[in-house]
């Protein structure tokens, strides 16, 4: 759907399929009313003229118009032009809408492609704690931090602990772009602020933290005190692909655990499967961690982990659909799918094929306690 120079909207409908037999249609919805609306009758004249004639004065001023088509139009042609003069007049203004403010900011960070002045206006703006839009000062931080310029990690520093989320937001992924180790005490003590309260924040923080990429703060924020600065290291680690990552299987926190078994099959950190494997030798019933560690056994593909499955696929205290599981992958040992079973994305093993007789060893020695009327249905048939 779409909305047309003329304030209708316009949809298109293609019933029962894509013939090329003249079936499709364009449907158009509007308000008769407001067909000749002085603002749909402007606004059409607006999108259909000559912006290259217009004055600086009346783009400046058509940077806050009600539609946002418009606003565009001006700002780039306002910045096509590069005039840098019309924008910093519009954010020097105080009468002027949000909109406008935040086009000005958009537009000097367009210029600032070929001309750095430009950011002048946008650095005073990313500073301010009292402007009257906290969004103009959140866009004013994220343009900056397109730019990566390391001179402006002071700003991004300082808007990290502002009291507006977004404007956090966008300066903890400013850091992140700008890869300054030093910057990651900062964005771990915003991860204990945040609390885990704001997940949007926590991701962006996150961003920030692999940007930087800090090992050994990383290392040593593993055992933080703060679940929340943990978890927001493991995903960090995690984008990383960090084998580091592996030391989370040990969390007190079960949540994280979890967490880190995702992280280990689904990223995937192949260097970390053999810790993720161990788990199945625990007490877990959490099914995405044991899912996981079952896995890791497959794809790990070694004969003592064959047998490993088919040790946990005897346990009787074990959830029965893990059990199954386990036998299902047992089945699939000669000849793995392309694809990973769990996450279903194509991932080979090292081995397209492997020896037969490792899985029918394996399996032999459980197969007449799997087969007995005391076991789970859904064993019992994964072991047929």
């Amino acid at each position: 759907m779409k909305f047309g120079p003329d304030g209708r909207l316009y949809t298109s409908d293609w019933a029962t399929g894509w013939p090329k037999s003249k079936r499709g249609r364009i449907y158009t919805i509007s308000d008769p009313a407001q067909a000749q609306s002085p603002l749909v009758q402007a606004t059409r004249q607006l999108i259909g003229g000559d912006w290259t004639r217009r004055s600086p004065a009346e783009l400046a001023r058509l940077l806050g118009h009600a539609d946002w088509r418009v606003r565009l139009e001006a700002q780039f042609e306002l910045a096509g032009r590069g005039d840098i003069p019309e924008f910093e007049n519009v954010l020097a203004t105080s009468d002027h809408s949000q909109s406008a403010n935040l086009h000005a900011v958009w537009g000097l960070g367009q210029i600032a492609a070929r001309s750095p002045r430009a950011l002048r206006a946008v650095r005073d703006h990313a500073k301010s704690p009292d402007l009257l839009f906290p969004e103009v000062r959140a866009q004013a931080v994220k343009v900056l931090g397109e730019h990566h310029n390391p001179s402006d990690a002071g700003i991004f520093l300082r808007a990290l602990e502002d009291r507006n989320p977004r404007v956090k937001f966008f300066a903890a992924q400013a850091l992140g772009k700008l890869k300054r180790a030093a910057d990651t005490p900062a964005l771990l003590a915003a991860l204990r602020a945040n609390h885990n309260d704001d997940h949007t924040l926590r991701h962006a923080l996150v961003l920030g933290l692999a940007g930087c990429n800090h090992r050994a703060a990383l290392a040593a924020a593993i055992t933080d005190s703060s679940p929340a600065v943990r978890l927001g290291v493991l995903l960090a680690l995690r984008r990383l692909q960090n084998p580091e990552v592996a030391k989370f299987l040990s969390d007190s926190d079960p949540s994280l655990v979890r967490e880190a078994a995702l992280a280990i099959n689904d990223a995937p950190i192949n260097p970390a499967l053999p810790a993720l494997a161990a788990l199945l030798d625990r007490p877990i019933r959490d099914e995405p961690i044991l899912f996981r560690a079952i896995n890791a056994h497959f794809r790990l593909g070694r004969p003592e982990n064959a047998s490993a499955l088919a040790t946990f696929a005897a346990r009787a205290e074990a959830p029965a659909r893990a059990r199954a599981e386990a036998l299902a992958q047992l089945a699939q040992w000669p000849k793995p799918l392309q694809r990973d079973r769990l996450v279903g994305v194509y991932r080979p093993t090292a081995e397209p094929t492997r020896d037969r007789t490792v899985a029918v060893a394996a399996l032999a020695r459980i197969a007449p306690a799997l087969l007995t009327a005391g076991s789970p249905s859904p064993v019992q048939a994964a072991a047929l």
